[in-house]
């Protein structure tokens, strides 16, 4: 049988005032509610609070993986190609300041979302979303998005790394063949330019070796022809040493000499070949030397093309359809508080606080009031009661001070006259020199 007996509603209110867990709490405040009145709110008031709340800490923890991921991808350092062995480690000076940098600007995105959650308001206290909520809401939601999209790149490129770097290494062995290859023919063009010139210098030494070892040759045959002379095996068929062959022979041995002389003679004409060649030799040598580091640079270059736009735009090449799902999913978390706060109704923590928020008004002398201006335009604004109630105050002390104050004059110059009417000799003396002093 049904007891007619109405509930107390005290028990009623106990049962909302059940103490809230510290996670709740936590959530609580992530979404910028007041934590005393959902305290005293039914549950449903608090679940909803702390969806809310879930969504803007979710953003904060995605916005550390995010920071940190990006900024390690640019510091971490550039020593090979991306799928080289010695990439695959983690560089942990540069991971430990990308976490405090991912740290801080988790703290930053937190921030700004939990302000522009906590300041979105009820919308319309319906659970519809109509366009003037959406109208009033733009500037949040604009800012939502912004912070959104900007998250949302360096999970993009960390979901679809394998990808994209599969793709990276391709584009990094292209574009250092590409440097090489503009190198080598930069480089080539000199070196053929030098050895030309180096073969024609060496070539103008040649000739001119050739033409003294021939003149050399010439001597040598006839020294030959002298000493077979000399023994009989030639001429006049006698052996022995005449004085026309001792003659010949000096004058032979002159010759010689004469060709080494203009030799040498040529020979230190020909030095500033000599070093020409020199220094084009040297610098063919410095030729390859420069090649080889151009190389090593482009080797560099190849590496360091690795940066963070570099793989967002390569994952926008490979799988925009994926890049683009993963952009609305972030704005989706990102937007979501503000749509979930337009299509709240209004209920009881609503009710609460609007009701704490107009005790405190009225504890302070504050009286929200609507008004038609001139115009025929409804206005809002707030008497302040207080303030006026102390204006008012001071106001009127001030005019009793005054009005005393004229009082105070006014029975003086009375008494002043009577005395004067009494005795006016005592104010007005007539001296002998005819002024009148005055006293």
């Amino acid at each position: 049988m049904r007891s007619n007996t109405p509930p107390n509603p005290d028990d009623l209110f106990a049962s909302t005032t059940a103490e809230a867990s510290t996670i709740s709490t936590f959530l609580w405040s992530c979404a910028g509610a007041d934590v005393e009145i959902l305290k005293r709110c039914p549950h449903s008031e608090r679940v909803k609070y702390e969806g809310i709340g879930g969504m803007v800490f979710s953003t904060g923890v995605l916005a550390f993986v995010s920071g940190t991921y990006a900024l390690y991808t640019v510091i971490s350092p550039k020593v090979d190609t991306v799928l080289a062995v010695a990439r695959q480690s983690t560089h942990w000076p540069s991971f430990f300041v990308a976490a405090a940098f991912g740290a801080v600007y988790a703290l930053v995105i937190f921030n700004i979302d939990r302000f522009i959650v906590s300041s979105s308001g009820k919308g319309d206290g319906t659970e519809a979303v109509t366009l003037s909520e959406i109208a009033r809401a733009a500037p949040r939601i604009a800012m939502a998005m912004i912070i959104g999209l900007c998250m949302s790149a360096p999970l993009e490129i960390r979901v679809m790394q394998s990808e994209i770097e599969a793709r990276l290494e391709l584009e990094q062995i292209s574009y250092r063949k590409e440097l090489d290859e503009k190198a080598v023919l930069l480089f080539d063009g000199e070196k053929q330019e030098l050895e030309t010139r180096r073969e024609a210098l060496q070539k103008r030494l040649d000739d001119t070796d050739q033409r003294f070892e021939a003149m050399r040759h010439e001597i040598d045959v006839q020294v030959e022809e002298l000493n077979r002379e000399v023994q009989g095996a030639s001429g006049s068929g006698k052996a022995g040493e005449g004085p026309a062959a001792r003659m010949m022979a000096k004058n032979l041995e002159d010759k010689k000499l004469a060709v080494q002389r203009q030799k040498d003679e040529e020979r230190a004409k020909l030095k500033p070949v000599f070093d020409e060649l020199d220094a084009t030799k040297k610098a063919i040598v410095a030729n390859r030397a420069d090649l080889a580091a151009r190389k090593e640079s482009n080797e560099r270059a190849a590496r360091h093309r690795d940066g963070l736009a570099e793989r967002i735009r390569i994952g926008h090449e490979v799988s925009p359809g994926i890049s683009l799902l993963l952009a609305l999913l972030l704005l989706s978390i990102e937007c979501g508080p503000i749509f979930f706060k337009m299509m709240i109704a209004t209920g009881p923590y609503y009710a609460l606080s609007e009701n704490l928020k107009l005790l405190v008004m009225a504890k302070e002398g504050i009286e929200h009031r609507v008004y038609v201006d001139e115009l025929g335009l409804e206005r809002h604004g707030e008497v302040y009661h207080a303030a006026h109630l102390r204006v008012t105050e001071a106001r009127r002390r001030f005019q009793t001070e005054m009005s005393l104050s004229e009082r105070v004059h006014q029975r003086y110059r009375e008494k002043l006259e009577v005395e004067i009417d009494r005795s006016p000799g005592d104010f007005f003396a007539l001296p002998t020199d005819g002024s009148t002093d005055v006293r």
